[in-house]
């Protein structure tokens, strides 16, 4: 785990706002290991491949607080979407289309 609290690997898939989606996560601590998933009849590509992180890191951020306060947690995302992992690095955005 080297120097980091938590490692997120994550993946998701879906096409359109029509058709299903899905996604997976698996979180490895120092002590344990936890997957969490989840399947909608609706969800695009890009829901599917940032929801994971989403609820990984809500996850983590319900389930381990020090004496009430809430510690910041050194974490890494491991993922295969250009989406996730440039908005992550902060090399893209993406503009308000409506």
């Amino acid at each position: 785990m080297g120097d980091f609290d938590l490692i997120i690997v994550c993946d998701g898939a879906g096409s359109s706002k029509e058709t299903s989606s899905g996604w997976a996560s698996f979180l490895q601590y120092p002590d344990k290991e936890i997957c969490l998933r989840s399947a909608n009849s609706f969800g695009t590509n890009n829901w599917a491949e940032l929801s994971p992180i989403v609820a990984s890191l809500y996850y983590d951020y319900e389930n381990y607080e020090s004496f009430g306060q809430k510690i910041k947690r050194k974490v890494k995302i491991l993922s295969d979407s250009m989406v996730t992992v440039n908005c992550g690095d902060r090399k893209s955005t993406r503009l308000n289309s409506s």
